[in-house]
């Protein structure tokens, strides 16, 4: 919704004003603040007119408004700056009316203005220069009013006319032009100064003149006339400056007149109308001068409402109770004035006063009760007074004191409720306890007198009363819980209010009953909220404003012919639907003074279903009636638009420095956030004014949200915070106040791009080299093992080249010298033979030297051949059987060089041990891999030995301390007569 006013211009979402006034600094900002005329073009845009800056536009996508301004150098501009009025044609052009008496009209597709005052465009001449308003009709026919007469311009045919109806009455002349308007049916209203209202007929001719005359209540309420507007039930209403807002009733020919009242809080604001808007919705905007702004609800709830225009002492008389009796009347105690009964059919209210009423003494008519008998009498309890009966015929009441003449002789005047047993007793409440009227004869009796052995009343201010089927009498006062007393047991039970039992009434104040004839009795409360009571097993279920309830105060229970409860509370009527089959929830819908009804607060007990299920509720502001079948529902899908976003609590605008929107956020499709930028939120709204704070909203961010998200109008805002870098879309949907929702949702994509470490160039470059420095690492490692191969080669082809020889050539040389003086020197033998003893040996150490250091040797499988070579040798030379079994996946694992070596030489000290000590005639080697894990184990079945007693030589130490050297774990078990077992575990060997 969009408003012009004297400061500036106003949109408005349902819930809040969005403010747009002049800033001359911004070229697109509103260009004036004082604005008098709007009107919207088949693209959306709104014109204006200005005080100061005569006409301009304001795209509603953007939000930025243009101004228009004579050129003397361009034809096709404005001819003026000064604008009297504008209309939009179903072509998107503008029809303009300048203060000067120019007639023009705005080219959307040339964007040029056209002036028809010139180059005889206009033919003929106008009534008058001075221009007040322009219409065109559904022919295309231009209505032009001058404050001289009015003129209609065929634009096609560019011919002008002044419209002479030849009524006696002057239709055109001394027109105001003030405002022209066409209804649906094709007629023309024109409006006057000081002059009423004109209704024309074009195809008939016929006019008729409206003028305000004091002495008919039902004419026009002014004649000085603004507005004139047609709803969408083709209701004609009339804005006046000085006697508020007329609706005319063509079936009558007259006029309903609405005004302010200070002393109705749902009358007009003031008498000053200034225009009047209908929107999609069914929602009457009434433009007010200084008053603000006023709106009707046009949908029809078929509230019928009764006040002081059907009654007129009624307004001043509150309702406390009604009662329908057998002909179907409605009976209504007051407050002041006596009783009143109410015909459904005739409408008609006939008052009641009892018989000792006087100006000066208005207590006797102050009534508590109404109530019909078995007997069809009618009984009325009062505030002071007791009980009196009335006498349709003669109106006449007779009463009965609770002092004179009766067996009880307590004061008990004030009555608050009755009921009927069946043995034609009236129950009292009263505000001192229970009593009892016996119709036989028409005597009182106290409860206590009655029945001495039941136990005391739960409270002696007793406000409702009610028989059941059983004949038990449910009894609810203002405290002390609920009490059932049964006359036929003379038994008496009381229900009170306990925290710890959740099962337990809600209020010890009691205000209404209802059986719902199922097996369970409604109970009304103060405080408490609605109680269902079941009789079965005696518990109690209520439900209060949490549950959906209006308010927690329950005045009175009706229901409809559907199943459906309707209770007063002291905040509106609900419509109550218990809960049934799989549906735990109790269905709540609330009408409120919003909705027609004629105030929010109820009095106790004061309601009533007539005849046709018609129901009846008493307010302090007038008595409502409806059928709950005829009461309609807002069908309007209403728009749900996005309205405003925020990054970190801050709005984003349209081109503001951000630079995130360059639209509106409701013309925005995609948004696109930074990393930085991943809280977010949102705020919505539903374009449904009727209740908007009864609009229910859901959303869901796709993407993130497994489920759409319900809230209230109260909190219309989605907030998210540290979203991941990705692609969502917002999605929000509305319903309007009765619960009809538009499954079209509003949508938004958002993309939130990831920082520069996530994109997808970064992690390729990072890859790539990441993959370069592997390679290159790689290949340094690569290169590095070649470089220690080689060096390994030469050390071993050194070895075995240079070292090896050499030991050889001292051997051979040894043994060659040992022949040629073993004769000549025998002492120099033995040494000789040291000499060559000590060579082989360096040799075999050089050959495994020479063996380790060889890089072709680091894989297991030669490691195993050497293994299997050396131990056949040795262990053979001693009869001894040598067994090698090991994990085939041994062959292509390696070991280090080091590892190996030190793995090899305790493998070799174990077998020469054998071969030399053990006596053995097996020998068994198991290789073993397990998770990297490699375990040698060497056991022999010789002779063993104590370990504790035998000297450990050099070759044990070894073995140990190489084992030490590779962080191995090395075990060495042997036992007397069964042989020897060597364990090595090489944890980690890297295979």
């Amino acid at each position: 919704m969009w408003f012009g006013t004297t400061n500036g211009v106003l949109k408005f979402d349902g819930y809040d004003f969005t403010i747009f006034q002049t800033d001359p600094e911004n070229k697109n900002a509103l260009p004036d603040s004082w604005l008098y005329e709007m009107c919207s073009d088949t693209e959306g845009n709104i014109w204006f007119i200005g005080s100061e800056t005569g006409l301009f536009k304001c795209d509603t996508y953007t939000e930025k408004f243009i101004s228009f301004h004579h050129d003397k150098n361009d034809k096709y501009s404005i001819p003026s700056d000064c604008i009297s009025c504008i209309t939009t044609d179903k072509k998107g052009g503008l029809w303009i009316a300048t203060c000067d008496g120019d007639l023009c009209r705005y080219d959307a597709a040339t964007k040029h203005f056209i002036n028809y005052s010139e180059n005889n465009m206009l033919p003929d001449t106008l009534c008058s220069k001075t221009i007040y308003s322009l219409l065109l009709d559904h022919n295309g026919l231009l209505w032009i009013g001058t404050n001289k007469g009015v003129n209609v311009f065929d634009p096609v045919h560019k011919t002008l006319i002044a419209y002479k109806p030849g009524d006696e009455n002057n239709f055109a002349q001394y027109c105001s032009g003030n405002y022209l308007f066409e209804d649906h049916a094709g007629n023309i209203w024109m409006s006057f100064v000081n002059g009423g209202v004109k209704y024309l007929d074009p195809s008939t001719g016929i006019v008729r003149h409206y003028v305000h005359d004091d002495n008919e209540l039902h004419s026009i309420s002014s004649n000085n006339i603004g507005k004139i507007y047609e709803d969408h039930k083709n209701n004609i209403w009339i804005a006046t400056y000085n006697a508020g807002l007329n609706l005319w009733q063509p079936e009558t020919n007259n006029f309903s007149v609405f005004k302010a009242d200070a002393e109705d809080e749902n009358a007009l604001s003031g008498n000053n109308v200034s225009t009047i808007y209908e929107d999609n919705s069914g929602i009457l905007w009434i433009g007010m001068n200084g008053g603000g702004l006023n709106t009707v609800d046009l949908n029809d709830k078929n509230f019928d409402i009764y006040r002081k225009e059907y009654d007129n002492d009624y307004a001043t008389n509150f309702p406390v109770s009604m009662y329908k009796d057998h002909e179907g009347k409605i009976w209504i105690a007051t407050f002041g004035a006596g009783i009143r009964s109410f015909d459904p059919i005739t409408k008609k209210f006939n008052s009641f006063l009892f018989e000792n009423n006087k100006v000066d003494n208005k207590g006797f008519n102050l009534s508590m009760v109404v109530f019909e008998d078995s007997n069809n009498t009618i009984w009325a309890g009062t505030l002071s007074e007791g009980l009196h009966a009335l006498n349709q015929e003669t109106g006449i009441f007779k009463t009965f004191h609770s002092i004179s003449d009766n067996a009880d002789s307590t004061i008990f005047n004030q009555i608050n409720c009755i009921a009927e047993d069946n043995n034609e007793r009236l129950w009292l409440g009263t505000s001192v306890g229970l009593k009892c009227f016996d119709l036989k004869t028409n005597k009182y009796v106290g409860f206590n007198d009655i029945y001495t052995d039941t136990n005391q009343l739960s409270s002696d201010d007793i406000s409702s009363l009610y028989f059941d089927d059983d004949g038990v009498l449910w009894i609810g006062g203002t405290s002390g819980g609920l009490t059932l007393f049964s006359p036929a047991s003379n038994t008496v039970k009381i229900y009170k209010q306990d925290d710890k039992n959740p099962n337990s009434i809600s209020s010890d104040a009691i205000t209404c009953f209802f059986d719902d004839e199922k097996g369970k009795v409604w109970i009304g409360t103060d405080n408490g909220g609605l109680n269902e009571f079941d009789k079965l097993s005696q518990k109690f279920s209520s439900f209060t404003t949490k549950n959906g309830l209006p308010g927690n105060s329950v005045r009175g229970i009706l229901s409809d012919d559907n199943g459906n409860l309707w209770f007063s509370t002291n905040n509106g009527i609900c419509k109550f639907t218990p809960p049934s089959g799989g549906n735990n929830n109790a269905v709540c819908r609330n009408y409120s003074i919003n909705d027609g009804l004629p105030g929010d607060e109820y009095f106790y007990n004061t309601c009533a279903k007539g005849d046709g299920g018609t129901l009846y509720f008493g307010s302090y502001t007038g008595i409502v009636s409806f059928k709950p079948n005829e009461l309609t529902t807002n069908q309007f899908i209403t728009p749900v638009l996005i309205t405003d976003f925020q990054i970190f609590n801050k709005s984003i605008v349209s081109n503001d420095s951000s630079g995130i929107l360059q639209m509106p956020i409701d013309e925005t499709d995609e948004i696109i956030l930074s990393h930085k930028q991943n809280v977010f939120s949102f705020t919505f709204s539903a374009l449904s004014y009727v209740h908007p704070e009864k609009n229910q909203f859901a959303y869901m961010l796709e993407g993130f949200d497994k489920d759409w998200i319900y809230t209230t109008a109260s909190k219309r805002f989605a907030t998210y915070t540290n979203l991941d870098a990705g692609k969502y879309i917002f999605k929000v949907k509305a319903s309007n106040n009765d619960g009809i929702w538009n499954e079209t949702p509003a949508a938004i994509k958002i993309t939130i791009t990831p920082p520069y470490w996530q994109t997808w160039w970064f992690i390729s470059l990072c890859g790539i080299a990441g993959t370069l420095l592997l390679y290159s690492f790689y290949n340094y490692r690569m290169q590095k093992k070649r470089d220690i191969s080689r060096i390994r080669n030469r050390i071993a082809s050194d070895l075995h080249d240079d070292l090896g020889a050499t030991l050889s050539s001292i051997s051979i040389m040894s043994e060659i010298v040992q022949q040629q003086i073993k004769n000549e020197l025998p002492q120099a033998i033995p040494m000789l033979e040291k000499i060559g003893l000590s060579s082989r040996n360096m040799i075999e150490n050089v050959n495994d030297m020479v063996w380790a250091i060889n890089p072709k040797n680091d894989s297991f499988e030669n490691i195993i051949k050497r293994m299997r070579t050396f131990a056949s040798e040795i262990l053979s030379a001693k009869d001894i059987a040598f067994n090698l079994d090991f994990d085939k996946n041994l062959l292509d694992s390696k070991l280090k060089m080091d590892t190996r070596r030190n793995f090899y030489l305790i493998f070799k000290e174990a077998i020469n041990n054998i071969a030399k000590y053990s006596e053995a005639m097996n020998a068994f080697v198991f290789l073993k891999n397990n998770e990297d894990n490699l375990m040698m184990i060497i056991r022999d079945d010789g002779k063993g030995f104590e370990i504790n007693t035998v000297e450990k030589g050099n070759g044990l130490v070894n073995m140990q301390l190489r084992a030490e050297e590779m962080k191995a774990k090395f075990n060495l078990a042997s036992t007397p007569g069964k042989g020897t077992v060597i364990e090595l575990e090489l944890k980690n060997a890297a295979l």
